[in-house]
């Protein structure tokens, strides 16, 4: 794995202005602290000597120094740190590493993935280190693979896929990454599913994606500490009033909803509240995925019917089975035939499928038919 720390992109033209021009001041929990002129950013060789200490706080004001500084220089030195305070297990040390991690984002450099993934299931500092990681997809496959199964295998129904696997699995697609279609598969449903309601529906039916939402509350910092960098995953939608600004991500996950937020004041971002829905696995990305990788157009996860006879219901329900089964081997051949799936890996979509209607009328005193199962 490489581990040189020359940036990917040119370096952005220096400050004119410093923002250490006059103190600033962090309200958060009832306490006021005015960063006192010591704790202002300071020249490279400082702040390089300053992350090679121990003091915690001290650390973390240097990370705000290198990163305000936008010197790429200092990425060696926000390494020999992270790699240093990774082996910590304090409360403080937690929050140096996140420091670390953001100081990296701003600056930068390619990252080994060895010096991320430790942090990647980590509660304070795990979003910061996707960033990192998910912005080298090409020296990174392996271990955003690895990511995404662990993700994949524990979405809950109950919750749906979260924001961060959802990422993965688009850039991973986009990537046609040997091992993925075969994981996403693991866990797709590729039955056919037939709602009925007992009118026309007013507007067409449109699959629920996952929202993205991290936290409802942002974190601030502690008396003495620089402004705490606060990482999720968020919609588009609910970005408000400027604290939250997106974190620039290479395509395809550029719009992926990964934002960054330095608050000044308490804050409760009522858009970012969501009250958990079932998602069923029907309405999961998976076949989105895999559509995308074998160059197809996406298809309805569900066909909406009026009630009628039993007959004509039946008769809906056996077209859906069958358009279905006929997209499931146009999608096995596209995959095998672009490398995304080995021939071993696609005899999993040699998959009979059934057929199911969802009753969504509003009389139900009528029972709807009983689907014969698929042979």
């Amino acid at each position: 794995m490489a581990t040189s720390t020359s940036p990917r992109t040119p370096a952005p033209p220096p400050r004119t202005r410093a923002r250490s021009a006059r103190p600033i001041a962090f309200v958060g929990a009832g306490l006021l602290t005015t960063l006192a002129p010591a704790q202002q950013p300071q020249d490279p060789a400082a702040l390089a000597k300053a992350l090679a200490g121990n003091q915690a706080k001290d650390v973390a004001w240097a990370c705000f120094g290198a990163r305000e500084s936008g010197d790429k220089d200092l990425a060696r030195p926000l390494q020999q740190a992270l790699a240093t305070w990774r082996g910590r297990a304090d409360d403080e040390a937690q929050v140096v590493r996140l420091h670390l991690l953001d100081a990296l984002i701003g600056l930068d450099p390619r990252m080994p993935a060895t010096d991320l993934v430790p942090l990647l299931h980590d509660p304070v500092c795990g979003t910061a280190a996707f960033v990192l990681l998910a912005r080298d997809p090409i020296q990174n496959e392996r271990e955003l693979l690895a990511l995404f199964r662990d993700g994949w295998g524990a979405a809950d129904p109950a919750a749906g896929v979260s924001p961060q696997t959802e990422a993965l699995g688009t850039l991973l697609a986009s990537r046609r990454a040997p091992g993925f279609a075969a994981a996403v598969c693991e866990r797709t449903d590729f039955d056919a599913y037939v709602v009925v309601m007992n009118h026309e529906p007013e507007t067409p039916r449109r699959a629920r994606r996952t929202q993205f939402v991290q936290a409802t509350e942002l974190r601030f910092p502690e008396p003495g500490w620089p402004p705490y960098p606060n990482y999720g995953f968020r919609a588009s939608r609910a970005a408000g009033k400027g604290v939250w600004k997106a974190v620039p991500m290479p395509a395809p996950l550029a719009d992926c909803g990964l934002e960054r937020a330095t608050a000044l004041e308490p804050l409760i971002d009522r858009a970012m509240l969501a009250v958990p829905r079932p998602v069923p696995k029907s309405q999961w990305p998976g076949a989105d995925w895999l559509f995308a990788m074998a160059g197809l157009a996406a298809k309805p996860r569900e066909q909406v019917v009026v009630f009628s006879t039993d007959e004509d219901l039946l008769a809906a329900a056996g077209e859906a089975r069958a358009q279905r089964q006929a997209m499931l081997f146009t999608l096995r051949e596209r995959l095998v035939a672009n490398g995304a799936m080995t021939p071993q890996e696609a005899k999993v979509l040699r998959y009979r499928v059934q057929a199911h209607l969802i009753d969504k009328r509003n009389d139900l005193r009528t029972a709807l038919p009983t689907i014969p199962t698929a042979r």
